[in-house]
């Protein structure tokens, strides 16, 4: 009997020490697992942080001076377009491309930004580039950089789309203003020129030409003088007295200086 006791604690001694092994196994495995994944985890975690975040941080500083977008409004047979607003100093810059009928200069007089419900007047435009046609069959592409134009004419370009490329100045507006409800409205295009662009803009050697097969030799003038500008045929030429030379001549800048559109061009742009 004492030997089968004796037997029976050691067979039991044995199994609590196989038991008790195993547990320690089991629970040194589960915690290593554990600090596997603590491990790993958290740098994955950060990268993405990191690659969310950083995009957006870009987006806005870039938010606070210039937009982007292209936005396109169609009104009274013409195709305007949005391309950027600025925030210039006190000004709002909004670059506008629009479609050009015909030969004439034709350029934004009628339009307005309201920012928030407050509506800020249009001051003027400066040129970006443009393809352009002329009354004589030819076309040109300009483009400014910074006061000097730079332009290239090729005989091709009269089969190309006329357009131009404004960049239009509203003044004294907020500083925050490209966080604001914008809304950029267009009202009149017209090819009437500027007062110190009217003799550029009539070009009277060109019409000159158109007029030399009906007057050959005929020598036209364009003159700007403060508050005054006009046209004539030049004193002591043979046509100088010409009532039909005077008409026809006279005919040629009504053409050049009568266009004008009135439509109504918005723009919505998002916030």
């Amino acid at each position: 009997m004492k030997n089968k006791t004796g037997i029976r604690r050691i067979a039991s001694i044995a199994i609590a020490a196989i038991v008790i092994v195993g547990m320690y196994y089991l629970l040194s495995t589960w915690f290593g697992n554990t600090k596997d994944q603590e491990v790993v985890n958290p740098p994955i975690e950060d990268t993405i942080v990191v690659t969310q975040k950083s995009p957006v941080g870009t987006e806005a500083a870039a938010a606070d001076d210039i937009k982007h977008l292209t936005m396109e409004v169609f009104s009274s047979g013409l195709t305007m377009a949005v391309q950027s607003v600025e925030r210039s100093g006190d000004d709002a810059v909004v670059e506008v491309r629009m479609q050009l009928k015909d030969w004439r200069d034709w350029k934004i007089s009628k339009a307005s930004i309201e920012i928030d419900g407050q509506e800020y007047q249009y001051a003027g435009f400066d040129l970006v580039e443009g393809l352009f046609h002329y009354r004589d069959g030819s076309a040109c592409h300009i483009s400014m950089n910074d006061d000097a134009q730079e332009k290239e004419c090729l005989p091709s370009m009269i089969e190309e789309a006329p357009y131009r490329v404004d960049r239009l100045i509203f003044k004294d507006i907020p500083h925050d203003f490209l966080q604001r409800s914008i809304i950029v409205k267009i009202t009149e295009v017209n090819s009437f020129p500027n007062e110190s662009q009217y003799c550029e803009t009539l070009d009277v050697d060109t019409i000159a030409k158109l007029m030399d097969d009906e007057f050959p030799g005929i020598e036209l003038e364009c003159y700007e003088e403060p508050g005054i500008s006009g046209y004539r045929i030049k004193e002591d030429t043979p046509y100088a007295k010409n009532e039909k030379a005077m008409e026809t001549f006279s005919q040629f800048v009504t053409d050049a200086f009568s266009g004008r559109v009135a439509g109504i061009w918005e723009f919505n742009l998002p916030n």
